[in-house]
């Protein structure tokens, strides 16, 4: 009989990080049983969709190298006491294999990985990574990539593994019924998602509030997930168009059920987030993307130019909305049936892959290695 192992797990601060860490988490639990502990900071994105996946969750200090000197010296004393607090819970947990997807929190928890001489890796969704799996990637035992190109900034080769990016089985297996008796829609319209991913987007809201009522008459259902701290704003923008009490618009803050959103969806718009896009690509979404222009390495503009490039998306720089409206744009795809359908079969043809299964194998060589399997 198999062990029963025992995995922490840290991704923090966006969807972007957090999904690939649950989708990961959900493969180890179904092919090991495995115990799993997902550890963040207090009162976060992490902490909330970690226990609605139905995970232990335990608390560190953590805060994002930036700002200030003075600033930048709060968060390196914080990071080290997270990285104490890590050693303790994965010593007391004893813990097999520690998991980081990246954001400020993973980098303390992984470190204190490597210290205990426990088997580590990281998975780096974009093409141009993120400050702590790059800081971590010279110590730990291997480190799963999303695209080829991010290659060149890991130089320790022996350690990279190109896997993609894994996607959570809620998010696979979520049925278009359940999703539309979820929203209360009907089967006989179409349906727009629009977010700005879990931080929320100005921009496309903006854009969004603009094209509403055009769509609305059309009756196409909408799910607008505006962004924790832009809610209250686009809440009065819509009383104001007096489309506040629509039956067709569900407008939300942030939903935690994604799955049902991405399954109910027959296009998309949002940014090119890797985790975002590879949800898209699974689902076979026919999408707009908007790349957030500051993205670090433009990782965003190259993500959605790939897409646009095999037929599944349409990018739309953001400073390019006030000329081509989001709504002239979404009107000419959603009365091109069979352009969806080609945008719909190139996305799906792109989302073909066994990223998951490919990680699973890593851990497993880890764990193997060190006779914990």
């Amino acid at each position: 009989m198999m062990k029963k192992i025992r995995v922490v797990i840290a991704g923090g601060g966006t969807g972007g990080h957090i999904y690939p860490a649950l989708a990961i988490a959900s493969g180890l639990l179904s092919r090991y049983e495995a115990e799993i502990l997902y550890l963040g900071v207090q009162n976060s994105l992490e902490e909330r969709l970690a226990k609605a996946a139905g995970y232990d969750f335990c608390q560190i200090s953590a805060a994002p190298l930036a700002g200030s000197f003075r600033r930048t010296i709060k968060a390196v004393s914080q990071n080290l006491i997270g990285c104490k607090q890590a050693k303790k819970i994965i010593k007391e947990f004893r813990a097999d294999l520690v998991i980081g997807t990246g954001g400020y929190v993973a980098a303390p928890v992984v470190l204190a990985g490597t210290k205990l001489k426990i088997p580590t890796l990281i998975h780096e969704q974009n093409a141009f990574p993120g400050r702590a799996n790059t800081y971590l990637s010279s110590k730990v035992d291997r480190v799963c990539l999303t695209f080829e190109a991010a290659e060149e900034h890991f130089p320790q080769s022996a350690k990279t593994v190109l896997t993609g990016l894994p996607v959570r089985r809620a998010v696979l297996e979520a049925s278009k019924d359940e999703a539309l008796k979820f929203f209360n829609f009907s089967a006989d319209q179409q349906v727009v998602l629009i977010t700005g991913g879990s931080q929320g987007s100005k921009a496309i809201n903006t854009a969004a509030l603009s094209a509403l009522p055009r769509l609305l008459k059309r009756d196409i259902q909408i799910i607008f997930l505006t962004g924790i701290k832009n809610f209250d704003e686009v809440q009065g923008q819509l009383k104001v168009l007096n489309i506040f009490n629509n039956q067709h618009l569900q407008i939300m803050p942030y939903l935690d059920k994604m799955e049902y959103a991405l399954a109910a969806a027959d296009l998309a718009v949002g940014r090119a987030g890797a985790s975002f896009i590879s949800e898209l690509l699974a689902r076979g979404i026919p999408s707009v993307l908007v790349p957030y222009p500051f993205a670090a390495g433009n990782h965003q503009q190259e993500n959605a130019s790939s897409l646009e490039k095999q037929g599944a998306a349409v990018l739309l720089k953001e400073n390019a909305i006030k000329e081509q409206t989001l709504g002239d744009l979404l009107e000419i795809l959603l009365a091109d049936r069979q352009k969806l359908y080609k945008m719909s079969a190139a996305a799906a043809k792109m989302g073909e892959g066994d990223a998951l299964q490919k990680i699973l194998s890593v851990c497993h060589e880890l764990l193997a290695a060190q006779k914990r399997i």
